[in-house]
């Protein structure tokens, strides 16, 4: 690590980010000479910006050039007004040079926007590759082709809760590449804030990644999932639509699991439900599915998990075969439960 102010991950986000923009990853590093051509384009693109204003009033009739070559007002005082020249309706057109001129001048300040924007995404990255931390990362490098496609979507961002999420979603692909679909950095990119946050909201309610229970919704409402906001998610795609009686079930099967022979195992984020029966078993749930799209994005996201949820799911595992139930922290690395604590059915 040497001098690296930062850890392994958050320094793997930097130097992607420096391959696919020269010179954007290590703004600590900015010469003077970089620092003040920045700032001379954005000067250039504020003056440009306002002479297209300027002209603008100029060919309404509001403002004139003085023998100094200076703007003011023009002098129509004491002129009916029906006399005045209405140069807005002259069909004057601008000059080629004119034209020429503002296209450069407008063309320059959007691209110092992007950069502006893409600066302030990389900053936002190295705080959420310190937040997801260096345990599980690979080896494999981002594919600049899927790099291109995350720039030219994140660059034209320039609220703050979606610089976030695009920092995030890079963090993410650095520390696994190929855990972003192309299809997935598009859904990004046309979604808007609240659907962000409905998506933050399922979340905290699936199990094993990529299932959700519609069973308890009465729960989900009490915390914050109103059943209008689950059709929404039908509707843009992250959640299977939900059948009813006779739609979409899943038999949970006892397998070998935490030393026990016999036992049924069930994820919500950290936490985990682990019960134990005397033979074999299954249950059958009545489920919605989370779409591929949903699934990538929750994997990015840091939710809170639900122990109400996972005791109402073990009262409906029960039966007289169950030996015991513990809920507890899961550790996906080592495939442990940590912190049990037994719960009565």
């Amino acid at each position: 690590m040497g001098d690296w102010p930062y850890q392994e991950l958050s320094k793997k986000v930097l130097e992607t980010i420096e391959r696919g923009i020269s010179g954007m990853a290590r703004p600590w590093q900015w010469s003077r000479t970089e620092t003040t051509r920045i700032s001379i384009s954005r000067k250039e693109a504020l003056v440009a910006a306002q002479t297209k204003v300027d002209v603008e009033k100029i060919l309404a009739g509001e403002l004139v050039l003085d023998e100094q070559g200076n703007l003011a007002p023009k002098p129509d005082a004491g002129m009916p007004p029906d006399k005045l020249p209405n140069l807005a309706n002259s069909h004057q057109p601008l000059s080629n040079e004119m034209i020429e001129q503002i296209s450069i001048t407008d063309g320059a300040a959007r691209q110092h926007q992007k950069y502006e924007n893409l600066y302030k995404i990389s900053e936002y990255a190295q705080e959420e590759a310190e937040h997801i931390g260096d345990i599980g990362m690979e080896e494999a490098d981002v594919e600049p082709d899927w790099f291109n496609r995350w720039r030219s979507y994140a660059e034209d961002t320039s609220r703050e809760e979606l610089q976030r999420l695009w920092a995030r979603v890079l963090a993410s692909e650095v520390k696994r590449p190929n855990s972003c679909s192309f299809r997935t950095l598009q859904f990004i990119s046309t979604m808007t804030k609240q659907d962000a946050q409905l998506i933050e909201k399922l979340a905290e309610f699936v199990i094993n990644g990529q299932l959700f229970f519609p069973k308890y919704q009465k729960y989900y409402t009490s915390r914050g999932l109103l059943v209008v906001e689950a059709l929404r998610l039908v509707e843009i795609g992250i959640l299977a639509p939900s059948s009813g009686v006779g739609g979409p079930s899943l038999d949970l099967f006892t397998v070998p699991q935490g030393g026990h022979p016999h036992s049924i195992f069930v994820l919500n984020n950290s936490r985990g439900l682990l019960v134990v029966y005397s033979d074999k078993h299954s249950v059958n749930f009545s489920i919605q599915s989370v779409s591929e799209i949903g699934r990538e994005l929750m994997r990015m996201l840091n939710v809170q998990s639900h122990d109400g949820l996972l005791k109402l799911i073990a009262s409906d595992m029960q039966n007289d075969k169950v030996v015991s139930a513990v809920i507890g922290r899961y550790d996906p690395q080592s495939e442990t439960f940590h912190d049990m604590e037994p719960i009565s059915l």
